[in-house]
């Protein structure tokens, strides 16, 4: 959660030096009435909140064109927005999960525990 708060600040501080509206160009994560994250429940499942973000769209599958390229100019200026975050900042949370050639070899391995040849079985 502590990467989500760090990145999210960050873009708001940008958005809104850029003149945009971070309630509408971000996520928005409301804290709980202590003051964290994330709050825990009696049974100890985890839950976090955000600001509901109207007039948005979602969808499940894109066939127009038109989306796949504001999808691209959205991403492209998520990309350059966080172009001088202090990435070094990060916790990582899922190990190696951005190191390519590992998770490529660990495709054809198995990698972490699973069978070998797994593209080969996945992929003919």
């Amino acid at each position: 959660m502590q990467n989500i708060a760090q990145v999210t600040s960050f873009l708001r501080k940008k958005i809104t030096a850029a003149g945009g509206d971070p309630f509408h160009e971000t996520l928005n994560l409301i804290p709980t009435t202590d003051d964290a994250w994330f709050f825990v429940d009696e049974r100890g499942e985890f839950w976090r909140a955000f600001l509901f973000i109207s007039d948005a769209s979602c969808y499940d599958a894109v066939t127009d064109p038109k989306l796949f390229y504001e999808t691209g100019n959205a991403f492209g200026r998520f990309q350059q927005m966080l172009s001088d975050f202090p990435s070094a900042s990060l916790f990582e949370t899922i190990p190696d999960f951005h190191n390519t050639p590992l998770r490529y070899q660990a495709l054809f391995t198995g990698g972490a525990g699973g069978a070998e040849g797994t593209a080969e079985k996945r992929f003919g």
